[in-house]
């Protein structure tokens, strides 16, 4: 009976503890600490790190945007978590986020609203508009944003950014033509 109990004893404690020495690192396993890149996001309306928002964000970056190669602007939300895009024509669509659509869901453009609550109820057709290949990232705010944003907000928020213009040097065409004659008689 003795023996049974230190048998027991033994495999317990052997259960207990190769777990825990499985656990420590050796020098040679261990990896170097590596940060991340930081992203930046707008949700509360100022620039900060998304980690630290409190809000349940999805950002949509330019690298994503050019590996999917979305026809249209809707087309690049399908899949997003907490959106529902409704298609309603080719390359049309309304988003519906958390299960509010229309004038319940926001939409800006570099900070500017797209749509409001005097345009209709109904599903919006607004993100038809915008060029998908002009998107620099799109960040979607799922949640009530009504205290930074208004009414508007109660299912959400889609804010896109669009990519910064590249003016060129030369002119060419008609540009040229009138600043090298003056004007056309």
């Amino acid at each position: 009976m003795k023996n049974l109990v230190l048998v027991a004893l033994f495999a317990l404690f052997s259960l207990v503890l190769i777990p825990m020495l499985k656990g420590q690192n050796s020098e040679k396993n261990t990896q170097s600490d590596s940060t991340l890149q930081e992203l930046v996001v707008t949700a509360q309306r100022s620039a900060s790190d998304a980690f630290i928002t409190p809000e349940a964000i999805t950002v949509l970056q330019n690298g994503f945007l050019g590996r999917t190669l979305p026809r249209s602007t809707p087309e690049a939300l399908q899949g997003t978590a907490g959106v529902f895009v409704q298609k309603t024509n080719h390359g049309g669509g309304s988003p519906f986020v958390r299960g509010l659509t229309g004038n319940q869901t926001l939409i800006l453009i570099d900070g500017v609203r797209l749509n409001n609550a005097t345009f209709r109820f109904g599903p919006n057709q607004y993100l038809n508009t915008i060029d998908p290949l002009s998107i620099e990232r799109v960040e979607v705010l799922r949640g009530s944003g009504g205290v930074a944003y208004g009414s508007d907000a109660m299912g959400g928020t889609i804010q896109i950014f669009n990519k910064n213009p590249v003016f060129s040097e030369e002119t060419s065409g008609m540009a040229a033509f009138l600043a090298k004659f003056g004007q056309i008689t």
